[in-house]
């Protein structure tokens, strides 16, 4: 569960090579595991910030799985040329008058200076980092709480330099972030952190976000052997 990291390849591929690294997951696990009845699960959903996943709580508690796995947290850390509020019109499910100007704005004044707004929102994210804290110690709280389930939590990914020369300070916000996430395994033992912080933006994250087929194949593997660690 999480964000469009979890549900994108980039660039886009033709099956089987558009497969994200949970259905590598599956497949690995079905082979090596010698069991047809495994299934892997992917919610994410595009644009996801952390509170969204957090207020989908019941939905995923529901599920009871062996294990969830969260990735999540570059919707929160980028800094944002526009407030959320302003995201929500452009993106929402309405169509209509205000979202036709709204969007004129941002595509023809906003977004050709995307650096320059950002700079005068003062580097703002959409979640601080206290924030990002308080929600997922509380979403790791509710599933300890609900369910029997490990936990395991991807860090986010490094952005390339063309995300932070247009999103100015989100690189160090990537890392305050990771430093919460990494933090978070000291709060249960049943909570593991697959550490992604290594892989090459350029070669790995070919839009500056999501996995190439190549980076979905490295993190697949990583989480097969943290769940083959967790069994041993």
């Amino acid at each position: 569960m999480g964000n469009s990291v979890g549900l994108r390849v980039r660039p886009p591929e033709t099956a089987p090579d558009n497969h994200t690294f949970g259905a590598l997951l599956e497949e690995c696990l079905v082979k090596n595991e010698d069991c047809t009845s495994i299934s892997v699960e992917n919610i994410c959903m595009g644009r996801s910030l952390l509170e969204q996943i957090f207020n989908d709580g019941d939905k995923v508690i529901n599920r009871f799985p062996d294990y969830y796995i969260i990735v999540a947290g570059i919707t929160d850390a980028s800094t944002r040329e526009i407030p959320l509020w302003f995201s929500n019109v452009l993106y929402g499910k309405r169509t209509g008058f205000i979202r036709r100007v709204a969007m004129g704005l941002y595509v023809y004044i906003i977004k050709p200076r995307r650096r320059h707004f950002v700079r005068l929102r003062g580097n703002k994210s959409w979640t601080t980092a206290s924030r990002f804290k308080k929600i997922y110690t509380k979403i790791i709280s509710e599933l300890i709480k609900n369910t029997n389930a490990k936990i395991l939590i991807l860090t986010i990914n490094q952005c390339t330099q063309r995300i932070e020369n247009e999103l100015p300070g989100t690189k160090e916000n990537i890392r305050v972030f990771n430093d919460i996430i990494m933090s978070l395994k000291e709060s249960n033992s049943r909570v593991s952190i697959i550490d992604t912080t290594d892989l090459d933006p350029d070669t790995h994250l070919p839009d500056g976000i999501h996995y190439s087929r190549a980076g979905h194949e490295i993190v697949a593997d990583r989480i097969y052997r943290t769940i083959k660690g967790a069994k041993q």
